[in-house]
């Protein structure tokens, strides 16, 4: 079998790996909950503007005979 030609990472070394994976994966989760909400925040948005062109159709509907 042929030797590694790796060496053995140093304690320092792995807790600045550790250290940006951390802060990446907090990254990604804090992104992930702002994409989220924002979705919510314009369904709600296109629901009530729904709601209201549908009311204001009626309405006019209503008053003009249409």
């Amino acid at each position: 079998m042929s030797e590694s030609n790796f060496t053995p990472l140093s304690d320092e070394q792995i807790e600045k790996i550790t250290d940006r994976a951390a802060d990446k994966a907090v990254a990604k989760i804090t992104a992930n909950f702002y994409m989220e909400v924002g979705k919510g925040f314009v369904n709600k948005v296109f629901f009530i503007v729904g709601v209201l062109v549908v009311g204001v159709l009626a309405w006019w509907y209503g008053k003009h005979g249409g």
